[in-house]
C-alpha cells in the first residue's frame, strides 16, 4: 500500500507540474472519497489532503524554477503576496485565516483542533489559491470560457455522477453496507445526509449549466460565422457534441435528485426547491409568474390535504424528533455561548465544541411520539413505564447543526460575522449581475452572440446563487462546512462566483 501511495502522488506531482487545471479538476473530482485514509510520518492523512499539499509543492517548485530561470522578475513571495490581494474576496480570506488561527490558540492548540484547522481552512484556502492562480496562467487562460473553469466543471459533473450512481446502484441492489441507516442509502459517506448536502448545491449549480449546453445555440453561432456551415459537417459536430454533454450534465442532475431522494435528505430537498424559486424569481418576468403560481398551487395544495398540511406544518415548525434534538442542541449551545464573555466572543474554539457544551448537555428528551396534546401534563403525572417510552437519548454532536452556531462556536462571534459578511457579498455580487437581463427580442446574428455569452454567464450565476441559498437552507439544520469535502466545495463556489464577475468585468472592458 505505501509504494502504490508513493507511485500514485509522484505521478500527481508530475501532472501538477505540467498541468495545474488538470491536477486541480482531479481533486475536484475525488472530494467525495476523503474517507480513504492513511497515516504518513505519524501524521493521519486523507487522500484529498494530500492531492492538496502535492499540488501545492508542484506549484512552489515551478515558481521557484521559472524565478532562478528569470522569467519571473518579482521575487515569488512578493508575486504570491500581490497575486493574492488582487484575487475577490483575497482581504476577506486573509481575516478568515487569521480568525482560524486565533480559534486554534482559544483551543489550546489540540490535535483535534490542528486537524480541523487544517482541513477546514488551511487547506480549503490553498485549494483556491491554485484555483485562481490557474485561471490566470494556465494554458489558454486568457479565453472568455478557460479550459481551467471547463475542466473544474466536468469534474464537479463527474463528481456527482459517481456519487449519485453509487448511491442509487445502492438502492437498486438493497447494498445495505450502512446497515444502521437502512433503507435511507449513504453512497461513499458513512451517514445518509452526507449525500444531501454534497449534492444538494451542485444540482442547481448544474441546473444553472443545462442552457448554455442546448445544441440551438451552437448552431446560431456557426451560421452567425458562416452560413453554409449550419448544414455541414462542422454544425453537425458541434451539435451532436452539445448534444452529448447536455444528456451527460441532465443524466447526473436526474440520479443525484434521486439520491438525494433515496437518503431521504429532507434538508437538502427544501433547500433545492428554495434554490429553485430565488432562480424562478429572478430569471425573467415570464419566469416569475409561473414560480409565484406554482408556489400557489402547492400552498393551496398543502391547505387542501390534511396530511400533507400536516407533515409540512411539522417539518417547518421542528416538531418531528430530528427538529426536537436540533432544538434541544441549539438551546445547550446558546446556555453554553452565554455562559461567560469570553465564549461570547471566541466560542469554543477549533474541534472544542463537544467538550465546551458537555457541562451544559441534557442526556435527552421526551418526544411526543404519539402527538397527544396532553402530553405535557402525562410525563409528569405518569409512571415511568410511559416516561421510558417517550424517553429519546441524545449524544453530544460534534458541531450545533445549524450553519451560524457552527461558525460562531468555531471561530468565535468575529469568525461568524466574517463569514455572514461573505455570503452576503457573494449574494449581492451575482444578483447585480443578474439584474440584466438577456433581450428576448434581437434582429441580428451578432447581437444574439455577443447576448447568448451573457446569457450563458446569467444562467451560470443563477445556478450558483441558488447552490448558496441550498447552503444557507440546509445549513439551518445541518453542517454544511466543516467537512473535509463541504468545505472546498465552499471555496470552490466562491472561486466559480469571482471568476464569473471577473469576466463580466472584462467584456465590459
Amino acid at each position: 500500500m505505501p509504494i502504490i501511495l508513493a507511485i500514485f502522488y509522484l505521478l500527481y506531482f508530475w501532472l501538477a507540474r505540467r498541468r495545474l487545471d488538470w491536477a486541480l479538476g482531479l481533486i475536484i473530482f475525488a472530494l467525495p472519497f476523503y474517507e480513504i485514509r492513511f497515516s504518513f510520518l505519524g501524521v493521519p492523512w486523507t487522500i484529498l489532503s494530500g492531492l492538496i499539499w502535492t499540488a501545492i509543492l508542484a506549484w512552489s517548485t515551478n515558481l521557484a524554477e521559472r524565478k532562478w530561470a528569470g522569467k519571473i522578475s518579482a521575487c515569488p513571495l512578493a508575486l504570491t503576496w500581490q497575486f493574492w490581494r488582487r484575487i475577490i474576496f483575497g482581504r476577506e480570506i486573509i481575516l478568515f485565516l487569521g480568525f482560524g488561527a486565533t480559534a486554534l490558540l482559544a483551543a489550546g492548540i489540540q490535535p483535534a483542533a490542528l486537524g480541523a484547522g487544517k482541513a477546514y481552512f488551511l487547506e480549503p484556502l490553498i485549494f483556491f489559491f491554485l484555483l485562481n492562480w490557474s485561471e490566470r496562467f494556465s494554458p489558454g487562460a486568457s479565453e472568455q470560457n478557460g479550459p481551467g473553469r471547463r475542466i473544474f466543471f466536468w469534474a464537479l459533473v463527474f463528481s456527482a455522477l459517481a456519487v449519485s450512481g453509487l448511491a442509487v446502484a445502492q438502492k437498486l441492489f438493497n447494498a445495505a453496507w450502512v446497515p444502521e441507516f437502512w433503507p435511507r442509502v449513504t453512497g461513499p459517506y458513512p451517514y445518509p445526509n452526507a449525500i444531501g448536502l454534497y449534492l444538494g448545491p451542485l444540482v442547481l449549480i448544474l441546473f444553472g449549466r443545462l442552457p448554455a449546453l442546448l445544441p440551438f445555440r451552437t448552431r446560431v453561432a456557426t451560421r452567425a460565422r458562416n452560413p453554409l456551415d449550419i448544414a455541414g459537417i462542422k454544425g453537425f459536430l458541434a451539435d451532436a457534441q452539445n448534444n452529448a454533454k447536455w444528456i451527460i450534465v441532465a443524466i447526473t442532475i436526474v440520479l443525484s435528485l434521486m439520491a438525494i431522494f433515496f437518503a431521504r435528505s429532507e434538508g437538502a430537498i427544501i433547500g433545492m426547491l428554495a434554490g429553485l424559486l430565488v432562480i424562478g424569481l429572478l430569471t425573467s418576468k415570464k419566469w416569475r409568474w409561473i414560480t409565484l403560481a406554482a408556489v400557489a398551487l402547492v400552498g393551496f395544495g398543502l391547505l387542501s390535504y390534511g396530511p400533507a398540511r400536516n407533515y409540512a406544518l411539522e417539518k417547518i415548525t421542528l416538531r418531528d424528533l430530528s427538529g426536537e434534538i436540533r432544538k434541544q442542541q441549539w438551546r445547550e449551545t446558546w446556555e453554553m455561548l452565554t455562559a461567560s464573555p469570553a465564549n461570547f466572543a471566541l466560542g469554543a474554539g477549533l474541534g472544542g465544541y463537544q467538550s465546551a457544551v458537555a457541562p451544559f448537555h441534557q442526556a435527552g428528551i421526551f418526544f411526543n411520539k404519539d402527538q397527544d396534546p396532553d402530553f405535557r401534563r402525562k410525563i409528569v403525572i405518569f409512571d415511568d413505564r410511559y416516561k421510558a417510552e417517550h424517553w429519546q437519548p441524545v449524544e453530544v454532536y460534534l458541531y450545533p447543526h445549524n450553519i451560524f452556531l457552527n461558525f460562531w462556536t468555531e471561530l468565535g462571534l468575529a469568525g461568524l460575522l466574517l463569514f455572514i459578511w461573505i455570503m452576503v457579498k457573494s449574494i449581492k455580487v451575482l444578483i447585480a449581475d443578474i439584474r440584466y437581463p438577456m433581450s428576448d427580442k434581437i434582429s441580428t446574428f451578432k447581437l444574439q452572440i455577443t447576448n447568448l455569452a451573457s446569457g450563458q454567464d446569467k444562467y451560470l450565476k443563477l445556478g450558483l446563487l441558488g447552490a448558496l441559498v441550498v447552503i444557507i437552507v440546509h445549513g439551518l439544520v445541518d453542517v454544511p462546512y466543516f467537512k473535509n469535502d463541504l468545505s472546498l466545495l465552499f471555496w470552490l463556489i466562491i472561486f466559480l462566483i469571482g471568476s464569473a464577475q471577473a469576466r463580466a468585468a472584462g467584456k465590459s472592458k
